[in-house]
């Protein structure tokens, strides 16, 4: 017992010694979202031979960005179809229109009587 009450007067007194306030580690930033990769751009020729390239290989589901472009005299059609908005690509035009790859398969194009595809390849 006195070595208990020893040990109480040597540290100061009979009460235990509050402790020092912890603080909670502040909270972490949120990370920001990663960004979408860009997407790989691919020039189309919409001509009077048809598509040029009639064939563009892909990741499954990698963004591609569709760059069509059409001959002043008119080349293969006005509107790129297979897409899931409409294309239309005046004479002489160019526009650039984004498309995702399928998980499989293709994405089937046209233009008029001339066809193309979007083709995953399978890496």
């Amino acid at each position: 017992m006195w070595r208990v009450a020893l040990l109480l007067v040597a540290c100061g007194g009979s009460e235990p010694a509050a402790k020092p306030a912890v603080e909670a580690p502040a909270p972490k930033p949120a990370a920001a979202p990663a960004a979408p990769a860009a997407a790989r751009k691919v020039a189309i020729t919409l001509g009077a031979a048809g598509l040029d390239p009639a064939r563009i290989e892909a990741n499954p589901g990698e963004s591609i960005t569709l760059v069509l472009e059409r001959p002043a005299d008119g080349g293969c059609g006005a509107e790129l179809t297979g897409l899931p908005a409409p294309a239309p690509v005046p004479a002489g035009g160019r526009l650039e229109v984004t498309v995702q790859a399928p998980a499989s398969g293709e994405l089937a194009l046209g233009c008029g009587a001339q066809k193309g595809a979007v083709v995953v390849a399978g890496r």
